[in-house]
């Protein structure tokens, strides 16, 4: 029996499904894990920050499609569990005994932390940015599963968006190191996913995710040993997105 320590992976999440599904995915594996759980930034930031980036009526547009559409699309609970049999993937909440909780990725005292635990890789899941200052502290690799083919589809729902633009083929994930910029880092690894007519808008980021994980997971090994390759990605265009519209959605299905 191997008396080799075991690898430190930490994960900077916020919570939720998806953030369930990572840390599970771990389950039995020889790793040590701990889990940083950052908590949820005020939505009058957010949209006061996002009136800056895109106007007041785009903004106003994606507010509606939250407010009046959302809450109405069907969850497909029968799918969802479908998917996450197919990757014998469990959404169980995170034991507390692992978990801690902070208000910032770039608070000095949760890097200190950070740096006190050494661990061999940090997995990101819907943090804020990580600044550059941050960065330049943690000497590991820090990697985040996008929902979404990079560099063309960066920010969120990237699966949506490529329906949107009539490029299916572009529906997927991307495994990259993290950066200081909304997921522009080194791609490590993509997939395309396949899809199937009972899928939805609330479907498409799990699946896409359930891949990515699996995608994790197969990388893991060369992320480790520092020795991953750097693939040409699958689009060289580059945009930046956010939710849909009530417009987008309605007019574009």
């Amino acid at each position: 029996m191997s008396n080799a320590p075991k690898n430190k992976i930490l994960l900077l999440v916020t919570e939720g499904q998806t953030s369930n599904l990572l840390f599970h995915s771990f389950a039995g594996l020889p790793f040590e894990i701990k889990v940083f759980i950052e908590k949820p930034i005020s939505k009058k930031i957010i949209l006061k920050n996002r009136i800056r980036k895109i106007g007041f009526l785009k903004t106003a547009g994606q507010v509606l499609f939250l407010l009046l559409v959302y809450p109405f699309i069907s969850s497909r609970k029968k799918r969802l569990q479908e998917i996450l049999s197919h990757y014998q993937l469990k959404n169980h909440p995170i034991p507390t005994a692992v978990c801690k909780t902070f208000q910032s990725i770039n608070d000095p005292a949760v890097v200190q932390e950070i740096i006190a635990f050494s661990p061999d890789l940090i997995c990101v899941n819907g943090t804020r940015i990580i600044s550059k200052k941050t960065l330049k502290q943690l000497t590991c690799p820090i990697v985040n599963l996008h929902i979404g083919i990079t560099p063309k589809y960066r920010g969120i729902h990237g699966g949506y968006w490529a329906f949107f633009n009539k490029e299916p083929h572009l529906f997927g994930v991307t495994l990259h190191y993290v950066d200081a910029g909304i997921d522009t880092g080194k791609i490590i690894a993509q997939t395309v996913v396949t899809y199937s007519k009972q899928d939805n808008f609330k479907t498409y980021p799990i699946l896409q995710y359930t891949a990515g994980i699996q995608l994790l997971h197969q990388q893991l090994p060369a992320i480790l040993s520092h020795s991953t390759t750097s693939p040409t990605p699958l689009t060289s265009e580059s945009n930046l997105y956010y939710h849909p519209t009530l417009v987008n959605y309605l007019f574009g299905r």
